[in-house]
């Protein structure tokens, strides 16, 4: 079995599990108004990024440190997350 430095999971339940700690968690919100499920208020609060919301550079330098990747990396990332970088 070969070894990887990431596994992305497209679930918000994996959140519920008390044995998993996440190193980061994307919320990516339902479109339109009123249409988010059940727990996801919750699920949202536990999140490091949320799609469409930008974030202070502070923060994401903290979390690509934190996830031992290199900028390009995490950039490319945050994009593919549609994150911005928030002005300041």
């Amino acid at each position: 079995m070969e070894e990887c430095l990431f596994l992305i999971i497209e679930s918000g339940g994996i959140l519920d599990d008390p044995d998993l700690q996440a190193d980061l968690v994307i919320f990516l919100p339902t479109p339109g108004a009123g249409r988010d499920k059940p727990g996801s208020e919750r699920r949202r609060a536990r999140a490091d990024l949320v799609r469409g919301e930008p974030v202070a550079a502070g923060q994401l330098d903290k979390l690509r440190r934190a996830l031992g990747v290199n900028s390009g990396t995490f950039d490319a990332l945050l994009k593919a997350a549609g994150v911005s970088v928030e002005n300041s």
